[in-house]
């Protein structure tokens, strides 16, 4: 069985599961009757998705550039996956699909990472205005590490919501339980009461108190109850030691 076919001077090559459907070496996917190119629909994640039926009329969402890439090199195995050599999600033409493995891909994808908002954020430093949801209370905060801290939000979470990066509409404490919504403001509008990110910074731990704590701890132990296994008696660990070696 002829498993290509051409429209309007385009190649296109049939799935070899779904063989309604085709895909184009550009992106595209038919359906074998209708001839109608479409590069599948956004998921609101970048990558675009594609609508197939099978031979009993089952439908099935595939993602458009794992159906591409089958439709030419045959089926993807369980511990694979297709990557974007140029990283644009949308740009589903066969050159820049690959195959590779679930951790090469990961490992590609921390080498590209954006860590320059936590190097940077501290010299970037920006006020934040806090709104509880649930009860319209309004707080501000030097920092957004000072959410962090006395809210139990992500710093990262409340820039996203802050930017409206990644659809974020707000973050939810960790502290009690209630959702807020931020918004950056300047130094300049900051009240009297705001809150800084330093009020409950752990306090630093003296040697001194750290050996108080070591010598508690060990009183704790040669006070603790041993039963030796070979005699049955019941001493403290503070003989333990002692009596080990006189035991028979």
């Amino acid at each position: 069985m002829n498993n290509r076919i051409i429209l309007e001077n385009v190649p296109y090559r049939i799935h070899p599961t779904y063989n309604k459907y085709a895909a184009s070496e550009e992106g595209y996917i038919i359906h074998v009757d209708h001839q109608i190119p479409t590069t599948g629909s956004s998921c609101g994640n970048g990558y675009c998705n594609v609508s197939v039926r099978s031979k009993n009329g089952k439908p099935k969402s595939y993602i458009s550039h794992r159906f591409i890439w089958e439709c030419y090199n045959g089926l993807i195995s369980d511990n694979k996956v297709i990557d974007h050599i140029n990283d644009i999600k949308a740009d589903n033409r066969l050159v820049n699909l690959q195959l590779v493995t679930q951790q090469e891909n990961c490992q590609k994808s921390a080498k590209k990472r954006d860590y320059t908002f936590a190097k940077n954020n501290h010299k970037n430093k920006k006020c934040v205005k806090a709104t509880n949801i649930q009860t319209n209370e309004i707080s501000f905060f030097n920092s957004m590490y000072a959410i962090q801290q006395h809210l139990g939000i992500n710093a990262g979470l409340v820039k996203m919501v802050c930017e409206g990066l990644h659809n974020a509409k707000s973050g939810k404490s960790k502290i009690n339980g209630d959702f807020y919504k931020f918004q950056y403001i300047n130094k300049t509008e900051l009240p009297e009461n705001y809150i800084k990110s330093g009020n409950i910074r752990p306090r630093r731990v003296t040697d001194e108190e750290k050996r108080i704590k070591q010598r508690e701890c060990i009183k704790r132990w040669v006070c603790k109850l041993y039963i030796c296994p070979r005699c049955n008696k019941h001493l403290k660990n503070g003989s333990r030691h002692m009596h080990n070696k006189i035991c028979n």
